[in-house]
């Protein structure tokens, strides 16, 4: 179809809604339901996702926090980075935080992880 023609198709339907008011009227509630129901499902999806996308970046933000604390005694090794960036449990990381803080090395670091 081209435009012109697509364009025609439209107005005749919109002319038809127009003569029928009840039938517009239910077209135009069906709209406003379908676009109701389409706010309600983003609003629902998005408080699903906000608090593990929130929980997954404070993670991460710790793990860095480690490794951040840790390159201040040396040169942290790849495989130890990749143990803090892996580890989701904020418990954990917490407690290697504590522990980055305290530590003289990055061997007692590791040795009491």
């Amino acid at each position: 179809m081209h435009n012109d023609e697509e364009i025609q198709l439209i107005h005749r339907r919109v002319e038809y809604l127009k003569r029928d008011r009840k039938l517009e009227a239910g077209y135009m509630t069906m709209e406003e339901y379908s676009h109701s129901e389409a706010e309600r499902r983003a609003k629902e999806m998005a408080e699903t996702l906000a608090k593990p996308m929130a929980e997954s970046l404070a993670a991460s933000k710790i793990a860095q926090n480690i490794v951040a604390l840790l390159a201040e005694l040396g040169s942290v090794p790849e495989e130890l980075r990749e143990c803090i960036a892996a580890e989701k449990r904020e418990d954990t990381l917490a407690a290697w935080l504590k522990l980055a803080a305290r530590a003289d090395s990055i061997e007692e670091f590791q040795s009491k992880m």
